[in-house]
């Protein structure tokens, strides 16, 4: 395979996983309850606690290793 051929797949693939990854991250945060007058740690730890935002978080981070 050509290493332009491996490029763009790898661009593809990165690019692909950003977008879904941030996708997952605002689902888990639309599903958390509202931030306004909650404690700053306490939104903080609600979203790390989000398994949701966690794998969005994971994909996001994943893709921008690859790119």
């Amino acid at each position: 395979m050509d290493n332009t051929v491996i490029g763009i797949a790898i661009m593809l693939v990165s690019t692909s996983m950003m977008n879904l990854g941030a996708v997952l991250q605002k689902k888990a945060v639309d599903q958390l309850p509202p931030f306004d007058g909650r404690p700053l740690l306490q939104s903080i730890r609600g979203v790390l606690g989000a398994p949701l935002w966690i794998i969005g978080w994971l994909m996001t981070t994943s893709a921008m290793v690859l790119n």
